[in-house]
């Protein structure tokens, strides 16, 4: 039993690891403008990252099932602790991409051309 008490939170270090790598990964965007090979990077980073929640209250559960009930409180933690992180993840994930459509681009180029315009209209007429 122990045995597999072990194998099992190895297995959910692993889960725990792969959200912190794809955090860390997502965070360096969060200030840059990213290009198209980014962006498709970070699509298809967010799709492998979905399955991992699963996968964690799989292994979760299972430790549970075999723990002792004095430290059970102890683990049950763990389900905040990584939601907290998984979620807040895959929230960067996609306020990047969100952030990056090219219907955002434009309104924002839109804006920009805008202020641009008055600009040039204000300085025009002055002259």
């Amino acid at each position: 039993m122990a045995e597999l008490e072990a194998k099992l939170k190895r297995k959910r270090a692993v889960l725990k690891g792969k959200v912190t790598v794809a955090y860390n990964f997502i965070n360096k965007l969060v200030d840059q403008t990213p290009d198209n090979q980014t962006l498709h990077e970070v699509e298809i980073r967010l799709e492998r990252l979905v399955g991992l929640l699963d996968n964690f209250q799989e292994v979760q559960s299972q430790i549970e099932e075999i723990v002792p009930l004095g430290n059970l409180d102890a683990e049950t933690g763990e389900w905040g602790a990584f939601e907290n992180s998984y979620y807040k993840t895959v929230a960067y994930y996609k306020t990047i991409l969100d952030d990056n459509q090219p219907s955002n681009l434009l309104d924002n180029n839109s804006s920009a051309r805008t202020e641009s315009d008055r600009l040039e209209l204000s300085q025009n007429s002055v002259i």
